[in-house]
């Protein structure tokens, strides 16, 4: 039995997920989430197999708590449903290794949901069609077409940044400040601030209004999206 936790801030969402998995043979929702806080806690607690998770949530956030439940030694396999659809942010994830990825708005949602979720029990690895037109993945050679993510001009200039600094570029380009980041993330502020000051360098900038001048015109960032 593949044991599966849910994790959206919209409870209306997750009773949509979860109703189309319940026929689904061999797979239990075993667990449900609102946030990133309640998502690394469900994992640790119940040991699921799948997690599928919005990255636009409360708290912590999606991400966050991606990066969390990837460093556990028995981690779960990750299918990330969002409505974000810019492709930086579905290459950086997928480079960070999650299962799948797939958009909510999808016009055949339910179907690509059950053959997402068979793929990757199946140890195989999904990702929305529109995603991987934008992302030039190719079935027939999935560690080129990953290569070729981590390479593709349009991760450029953010190719240089580690996961943690381009969660903090994000954070700073919507506005906030070290104080509130470090809240965030659990982090000091002396440890934002070195993130902040080595995105800077590898961006080539001077201040934070540099970075989310980049952040938009790369749409990074705009009205729709909240990484926080």
């Amino acid at each position: 039995m593949t044991r599966v936790v849910l994790v959206d801030d919209h409870e209306m969402i997750r009773l949509g997920i979860k109703s189309i998995l319940q026929d689904l043979e061999g797979v239990q929702v075993v667990g449900e989430a609102g946030s990133g806080e309640e998502a690394v806690n469900l994992v640790r607690e119940l040991l699921p197999h799948l997690v599928i998770i919005d990255i636009s949530m409360p708290g912590i956030g999606g991400m966050e708590a991606i990066l969390r439940m990837a460093s556990r030694k028995f981690s779960p396999k990750i299918l990330v449903v969002s409505s974000y659809t810019n492709d930086i942010i579905p290459a950086r994830l997928i480079s960070m290794g999650v299962a799948g990825y797939l958009t909510k708005d999808a016009a055949s949602f339910d179907e690509m949901l059950v053959e997402a979720v068979k793929k990757i029990i199946a140890g195989g690895r999904y990702i929305d069609p529109t995603i991987m037109d934008k992302l030039i993945i190719t079935q027939q050679d999935e560690a080129q077409s990953l290569d070729n993510i981590k390479k593709s001009e349009q991760n450029i200039p953010f190719q240089d940044l580690n996961d943690r600094e381009f969660q903090v570029l994000i954070m700073v380009a919507k506005g906030m400040d070290a104080k509130e980041i470090a809240k965030k993330l659990y982090l000091t502020r002396k440890t934002v601030n070195a993130h902040r000051n080595m995105i800077h360098k590898k961006l080539g900038v001077k201040s934070d209004m540099d970075v989310m001048q980049i952040a938009i015109e790369k749409g990074l960032i705009d009205a729709s999206f909240d990484w926080h």
